[in-house]
């Protein structure tokens, strides 16, 4: 602990006589709105955002209509169109090559998911995408993906199929005689994976995407360090296949519709990411080409041409936060224009008062800026920053993520040969913080391991902020699979019982504000976390040379102490499925 506290009054000190400095590095932000703009100003009785800009047209009923893909599929898609008086819109939009004038030349916005159903169902924007956008002169799209909702063929759970699918309607879209041929794509979950699909592809008429709790790599999302999501063996063929290929999840009224699809979902893509599910919860090891053609980010870097914001939960383990830090990083590094904003909410939209203790007013705002700037090419263009929000509900600006001017601290523990189990978990408190703490980015566990058997099983850290009244809220968590002990989710190792191993365990990106007085503690344990369960080798392991090494940054204004929250439910969750 002699470390830590060494850091802190380090970092006093360095903030009295170089605040200016600082400064730069990170600001803060109006903790309420996260803008200039009071709350007062935006129309918050929707319990949502909605546009402070004023509608210039109505919203004309969607239109459902069929684009065949590669391989003759029918792709369902509806979509919305501003009532303008010199468009003929009921001629044109069935005719691909109509002369249309300019006025009638619109920007396109898509979400693109299996959860649509009937994709002109007006109930199920989520974001409001048809209410903010069409009145303000865009067309927006709905499209169900492959085997889903009123498209044809297999539920093929992102198979490359399912990812040229997507990248045909956007070329459609960009050639039809009713768009600019500009095509932007936003959505959340599975609908904010569909955009990283598109911009893989290098589509150059794909403008920009707004991915939301998106999934830039599904086998880092299933598999961390060799330990399988409870989700992980079924997800393709129970969660998405039989849920929403067979239309299960749709309810009696769409019963009949899909069943026409029925014989379509009996495909060799289905067997495969069954075997494949069963054989990597098994065995940790994804470098199947199942799982290759599902990870997105460096086909990206490579290909992508256009910007992209992200907007992710620091508290998501449904999509978990390090499915974009710190690859964030890589894209703000790349020549892709990148924005990022990183608020404290789980599966959710960052403007939703049922969702989300410090709602963002301006999201809707914010969206119509960046969509006119990259579509309509209109307007001021947004700032390429990272917006974060730190577990004290404070929002600041970063010029990155995790942020450069990181500093390390080693916290020790005194654990020496102790003994972890499915039954037995171990707990250190560290001293109480004389000084307020930011932690921010990836913090690690670093210790000696000793297993008792050849699979040695799963650890789980976890790291808890504890208050004064001993109210404790777990802050992070990370794990693996000792097989995996270099931590990857390749080949498995082989372990000999007794010999001791050298390991490394990654939290969960995580943004913290650990007011003085208050204190860390870090659990080890083999019980589950968030969705992955107990590991399913039981047998014990003995702890040696345990250190948390934590990522604190300095900043101005720190917050204080402020109201306790309310003690954190550890239980573990299974989100069955990456819900819109």
């Amino acid at each position: 602990m002699h470390r830590f506290r060494t850091l802190i009054v380090a970092l006093t000190m360095l903030t009295m006589t170089t605040a200016g400095c600082i400064g730069e590095m990170g600001s803060e932000l109006d903790p309420q709105t996260a803008d200039s703009t009071p709350e007062e100003a935006y129309d918050t009785s929707q319990g949502w955002s909605t546009p402070t800009v004023p509608p210039k047209y109505e919203i004309l009923d969607g239109i459902e209509t069929k684009v065949e893909s590669f391989d003759g599929t029918p792709i369902s898609i509806g979509v919305f169109l501003p009532d303008k008086e010199e468009c003929d819109w009921n001629d044109s939009l069935p005719n691909h090559d109509a002369d249309l004038p300019k006025a009638c030349q619109l920007p396109v916005v898509m979400d693109a998911g299996p959860y649509w159903a009937d994709v002109v169902d007006e109930q199920r924007y989520r974001p409001p995408l048809v209410e903010w956008l069409v009145p303000q002169g865009y067309a927006v799209v709905q499209m169900s993906v492959r085997g889903t909702g009123e498209s044809g063929g297999c539920m093929e759970f992102m198979s490359m199929n399912e990812q040229r699918d997507v990248d045909e309607v956007v070329t459609w879209l960009g050639e039809a005689a009713w768009t600019n041929e500009n095509v932007g794509m936003m959505g959340r979950s599975y609908d904010g994976t569909t955009p990283f699909m598109a911009a893989a592809q290098g589509n150059d008429y794909l403008k920009t995407i707004v991915p939301i709790s998106g999934v830039a790599s599904v086998p880092d999302l299933m598999f961390k360090n060799g330990t399988s999501e409870t989700r992980g063996p079924i997800m393709h063929s129970v969660v998405y296949w039989a849920f929403f290929g067979m239309g299960t999840t749709y309810g009696a009224d769409a019963a009949d519709w899909r069943a026409d699809h029925w014989h379509e979902q009996a495909c060799e893509e289905l067997v495969i990411g069954q075997t494949q599910g069963v054989y990597a919860t098994a065995t940790g090891d994804t470098r199947d080409e199942y799982w290759e053609i599902r990870d997105w980010r460096a086909p990206i870097l490579e290909n992508y041409n256009g910007s992209i914001w992200i907007v992710h939960g620091m508290q998501d383990w449904n999509v978990d936060p390090s499915q974009v830090i710190p690859w964030i990083g890589e894209l703000m590094e790349s020549d892709i224009e990148t924005k990022g904003w990183l608020g404290q909410w789980a599966h959710h939209y960052p403007d939703r008062v049922d969702e989300h203790r410090n709602a963002r007013w301006d999201w809707a705002d914010e969206t119509l800026q960046w969509f006119d700037y990259y579509l309509k090419e209109d307007g001021d263009k947004p700032s390429l920053d990272v917006e974060v929000e730190d577990t004290m509900f404070n929002w600041r600006v970063e010029d990155t993520y995790p942020p450069q001017d990181l500093d390390w601290s080693t916290l020790e523990t005194p654990w020496d040969s102790e003994t972890v189990s499915n039954d037995n978990a171990i707990t250190h408190t560290f001293d109480p913080l004389i000084e307020d703490v930011r932690i921010a980015g990836l913090p690690q566990v670093h210790a000696t391991v000793t297993p008792t058997t050849p699979t040695g099983g799963w650890l789980f850290a976890e790291l808890n902020h504890v208050w004064p009244d001993g109210v404790t809220e777990r802050i992070g968590w990370g794990t693996l699979d000792l097989r995996h002990h270099q931590g990857s989710n390749e080949a498995p190792d082989t372990l000999t019982p007794g010999q001791p191993l050298d390991i490394t365990i990654q939290f969960e990106p995580l943004d913290a504000h650990v007011a003085q007085n208050h204190q860390l503690q870090l659990v080890l344990h083999k019980d589950g976390a968030a969705s992955i369960p107990e590991s399913p080798d039981p047998s014990p392991v003995l702890i040696d040379d345990a250190t948390l090494n934590v990522p604190t940054i300095d900043r101005p204004n720190l917050l204080g102490q402020g109201a306790p929250p309310s003690p954190t439910d550890t239980t573990t969750t299974i989100p069955p499925v990456m819900h819109r």
